[in-house]
């Protein structure tokens, strides 16, 4: 069935214009005196009573779900679990029609239609200022559905054959129809199949728009991916997957937005009302790094550190902080005020512990220099005053994405990751954070395992928590599908032993050592996990209260670096990517 556009209201007794029923398929370019038409609320096999029909009886059926807590108070904690899914189903289900009808709402309120425009009609200055009155929506949910509904009106008349192959027209201004976005396709169609329209604009935000260096082909095959992928990941999670694939497909683009962002940082002082003063730092990412990094000494043990360091000096600090009588936030602001206060010059053990702020950052060598050495082996860079430097590669590129543009000509260094940051920076901001500090070498194995030898002592020691650092990224809780991620970097984790100390009788190795933050690493041993591992491939098997079959979970690095290298090796030396599901029983 061809699309068909509406016609607006007309002064009382007023006839519609001639061929105002015609579809829009059937109109030349230019020819505007078709705009509306009722007909266009047809979906295939509808009429507009059977959607209004329903709307209504889904409406009804909704309130037939009962809502008192004590029914829910009888469920099983499975069916919870399944309710909790089928909440989120129906909440996404609404998100689709709510887009929609966003959709004609702006559409029917286009500025070319003045005062006969919809919104206007009906008293309010624009569509967003109606969806807002009308759905009793927040400002930023009711832009979101209109942004929605324009994508999924877009792919649909994209989609819609009109006689002879012809371009459709656009029913608003007669013109030939271009959707604005077109590499968006693939999340128009999904959002009216069970995508939540947070999904649609992560992806959106996520990949950006073509650029000389990045095709709109490949931003298409990107969301094509990006789809899938929202099957199994929340928006925030699917959110940083689609900025990773944009940093993948346009390594010139990592500079320019590193620029950007450092563009915008800020420091504003602000006296208020009350007599007291606030002071707003938007910091950029290598900026945050080293203030993250301090702010991280002097709260870390109240907000879920490490309980213990390699070290009597990091155990006498932690405990020093813990029993601190002020809250977490006085005890920030008092600190960075002593720090201010005393600049350059203080004896900064006696505040923060030993040493200035350490910026690590990960990196690789170029696939062209990693060639030339063992299978596997990489580099990690370090930069930081009195910190040794460690490196890690790691990364999520397909095989066939194009080893040329993660690192170009005469490079010495891939792009880098930043520890606790989720963005890359440019090789050029590798090769200037290295030159200030310095660098070493983990080698690793192609599956992307540090190696060293064997320890006896009971803590790992800190080359080889750099190390693991480097291959983990932080802590590794969650799974390859983004269940049960966390967020805490490096800083914030403690090394367990995959095969435990005294019960598995398990070694020093960086290999049997994996990072979880306090909490993971409490709950892991109090609730019976366990963690088996393959190679560096880590699986993380429930406990029968959790999963009655125990079903090993593939466990994620949140390393970008260690990703990259992996990948690389993959791809030169032709070794298996990790599996997805476990080599034993």
């Amino acid at each position: 069935m061809a699309f068909r556009g509406f016609q607006p209201s007309h002064a009382a007794g007023a006839a519609a214009p001639d061929g105002a029923r015609g579809s829009v398929a059937g109109l030349a370019p230019g020819d505007a005196s078709l705009l509306f038409d009722p007909e266009g609320l047809q979906l295939p096999g509808t009429d507009g009573l059977e959607v209004t029909a329903a709307f209504a009886a889904a409406i009804e059926a909704l309130r037939k779900i009962p809502t008192s807590v004590v029914d829910y108070d009888r469920l099983a904690n499975d069916a919870i679990v399944g309710l909790l899914g089928q909440s989120a189903e129906l909440h996404r289900l609404a998100d689709a029609c709510l887009a929609i009808v966003s959709g004609q709402l702006e559409r029917r309120s286009a500025p070319e239609l003045g005062s006969a425009g919809l919104a206007r009609q009906q008293g309010h200055r624009t569509p967003i200022q109606m969806a807002k009155v009308v759905g009793r929506l927040p400002g930023q949910d009711a832009a979101k559905a209109l942004r929605g509904g324009r994508l999924i009106h877009d792919t649909q008349i994209a989609a819609t054959p009109t006689p002879d192959g012809a371009s459709p027209i656009d029913p608003i201004t007669g013109a030939v129809f271009a959707p604005a976005q077109g590499w968006l396709a693939p999340v128009g169609h999904a959002l009216t199949h069970g995508l939540s329209l947070a999904a649609a604009e992560s992806i959106q935000r996520g990949l950006g728009t073509p650029t000389e260096g990045v095709p709109e082909g490949a931003l298409l095959s990107a969301a094509r991916r990006l789809v899938v992928e929202a099957e199994s990941l929340d928006p925030d999670l699917l959110l940083e997957r689609a900025r990773r694939a944009r940093d993948e497909l346009d390594l010139a683009g990592i500079g320019l937005r590193e620029e950007e962002r450092r563009q915008k940082r800020s420091l504003t002082f602000v006296q208020q009302k009350d007599g007291m003063s606030r002071l707003v730092w938007l910091m950029d990412p290598e900026t945050a790094a080293g203030v993250g990094e301090v702010f991280d000494r002097v709260t870390s043990p109240r907000r879920g550190g490490p309980r213990h360091g390699a070290g009597t000096a990091v155990q006498h600090h932690a405990d020093r902080i813990l029993a601190d009588a002020r809250s977490t936030e006085q005890l920030a602001s008092d600190e960075f005020a002593q720090l201010l206060r005393i600049g350059v010059d203080a004896d900064s053990s006696a505040l923060l512990g030993t040493g200035a702020p350490a910026v690590r950052i990960l990196t690789t060598r170029p696939p062209r220099q990693m060639a030339s050495q063992p299978a596997g082996a990489g580099d990690d860079a370090d930069a930081g005053a009195g910190d040794d430097a460690d490196a890690g590669a790691d990364g999520r590129a397909s095989a066939d994405s194009g080893i040329e543009r993660i690192a170009p000509a005469g490079s010495t260094f891939g792009p880098g990751w930043l520890e606790g940051q989720r963005d890359p920076v440019s090789p050029e901001t590798v090769a200037r954070l290295t030159c200030a500090g310095s660098t070493s070498e983990i080698p690793v194995d192609d599956s992307g395992q540090p190696l060293d030898v064997g320890r006896e002592q009971r803590l790992f020691n800190q080359k080889q928590r750099i190390a693991i650092s480097a291959r983990d990224g932080g802590c590794r809780s969650g799974d390859v599908d983004g269940n049960g991620s966390c967020d805490r970097p490096p800083s914030w984790t403690e090394v367990h032993h995959v095969e435990q100390w005294k019960r598995d009788n398990g070694r020093t190795d960086i290999a049997n050592g994996i990072l979880m933050c306090k909490y993971h690493h409490l709950q892991l041993h109090n609730q019976g996990w366990e963690i088996h591992r393959d190679r560096a491939t880590y699986w993380l098997v429930p406990p029968t209260s959790v999963d009655p079959k125990q079903t090993p979970r593939q466990m994620a690095s949140r390393s970008e670096a260690m990703k990259q290298l992996v990948r690389f090796s993959a791809t030169d030396v032709g070794a298996p990517l990790p599996p997805r599901h476990p080599p034993f029983g």
